[in-house]
């Protein structure tokens, strides 16, 4: 999975939450968005990258960078 398939706001929410650690509502106060539209993106993203895939949603930095 490349992670440039997803929208730039898709990604900044993926790596600020999921090798960031952030919280949604970090991510919120730091891209100024809803902690809810985070957490809306964020479950689009994980769908879309599902879709894609045909995995369930395991992230490791090799797969989605390449």
């Amino acid at each position: 999975m490349n992670i440039y398939k997803l929208s730039e706001k898709e990604r900044n929410i993926i790596v600020r939450r999921y090798f960031d650690g952030r919280t949604q509502m970090e991510v919120a106060e730091e891209i100024g968005i809803s902690q809810a539209q985070v957490s809306r993106l964020e479950k689009s993203a994980i769908d879309r990258i599902k879709k894609i895939t045909g995995k369930e949603f395991e992230f490791y930095k090799v797969d989605i960078l390449d």
